[in-house]
């Protein structure tokens, strides 16, 4: 006549499934993966997923890079300078990890390629413990007009970067390369479905995701800055020289510029 068992077993049934979880992307496993909807959303989604890459992830962790060839990419991803990941604010400008022109888009995808056959030959080379260290992870989005992403080391990278830690994201647009392992599918503004591409029997889900807004990703990325911010209780000193034309991401200074920025 003891209640108990049956009580456990109705609290058992009652908490089998626990809603709201939050949903991993496991860019380890997944690789690269294509945002495909509307303009919007799929921003908003894109800009959520790396500003929990950057507040759980240091630096030296995590590199941000993005790839682009369009004013609208860099109105987007303008904010991600201030961002200690993308190394936007160094004086060392030979590699600029946020390339919106071809000749940086080239130049950055060059180092990439070299860096994913230097990372390989580790991999190829050493033992599972051994393979890639304290190598950072590289996180890549592509967010481009169409050439950037057809380009043949894209293809490549797309397929087989996240064995040297590289991983992709296109944002938006279409023509991304079939090589690509994933696919999240914005269906409006707050479900999603996901879809692994890679293999026959991959995993499809569905789920809510939360927006992210370009004020409040400047906002998170001025504070990881470490720069004093008006209301910022951290203060680090800047750095002894640095044109202020780089931190307004502008070539030259003028009254507009200023104001604007």
């Amino acid at each position: 006549n003891d209640k108990l068992p049956a009580l456990a077993l109705v609290v058992a049934r009652e908490f089998q499934m626990v809603p709201g979880l939050p949903a991993l992307l496991s860019l380890g496993t997944t690789g690269s993966v294509a945002i495909s909807g509307r303009s919007a959303s799929v921003y908003g989604l894109t800009r959520r997923l790396i500003l929990d890459l950057i507040i759980h992830h240091s630096p030296e962790d995590v590199n941000i890079a993005v790839l682009g060839d369009t004013h609208a990419a860099v109105e987007n991803w303008g904010w991600l300078k201030w961002l200690p990941h993308t190394d936007s604010l160094s004086l060392d400008k030979r590699l600029y990890r946020l390339a919106f022109d071809p000749p940086k888009t080239d130049k950055y995808l060059e180092f990439l390629m070299a860096e994913y056959h230097a990372r390989r030959s580790l991999v190829d080379n050493y033992s599972a413990s051994k393979k890639l260290g304290n190598q950072p992870a590289i996180v890549v989005l592509v967010d481009d007009s169409g050439q950037v992403r057809q380009h043949g080391d894209i293809h490549t990278l797309a397929k087989l970067g996240h064995e040297a830690r590289i991983y992709l994201v296109f944002v938006g647009g279409r023509d991304w390369p079939r090589e690509c392992r994933s696919r999240i599918d914005v269906l409006d503004e707050k479900n999603y479905k996901f879809t692994e591409t890679w293999t026959k029997s991959g995993e499809h889900r569905t789920g809510s995701y939360e927006n992210a807004s370009p004020s409040d990703c400047e906002r998170v990325a001025k504070k990881l800055a470490g720069w004093e911010v008006a209301g910022s209780s951290s203060r680090v000193p800047l750095p002894e020289n640095i044109r202020i034309s780089r931190v307004l991401g502008a070539d030259s200074l003028s009254v507009d510029s200023v104001k604007q920025s």
